[in-house]
């Protein structure tokens, strides 16, 4: 990325357009906003940083790197921490999820 982008401003959108092509399928509210050029209004630069800001995906971290199964508890209250302690993962990976795209 660096590499390219050292050959001029005009790389940036070659090299991030795909990249926020590739994460549009992500998101809840469409149309999503093009990238641009160079020559693009500042109304529509600024449409489309707050549309990436604000960004609302349909992905669900429900179960991905979940440690508890809940249908093995021994009791309900063991099985609501379980639910829990999944829930708190879930939310952390999205919240990851959300500073990687920002940090685009």
């Amino acid at each position: 990325v660096q590499k390219g982008l050292a050959k001029g401003p005009h790389k940036f959108f070659k090299i991030f357009g795909p990249v926020f092509q590739r994460n549009a399928r992500f998101a809840q509210k469409k149309p999503v906003p093009d990238l641009g050029d160079m020559d693009t209004n500042i109304a529509q630069v600024y449409k489309f940083y707050e549309y990436w800001v604000k960004f609302e995906s349909w992905r669900d971290f429900t179960g991905v790197g979940a440690e508890y199964k809940p249908d093995d508890a021994g009791s309900r209250e063991e099985k609501r921490f379980m639910q829990k302690e999944n829930e708190r993962l879930a939310k952390k990976h999205k919240k990851k999820e959300m500073e990687r795209l920002i940090a685009l």
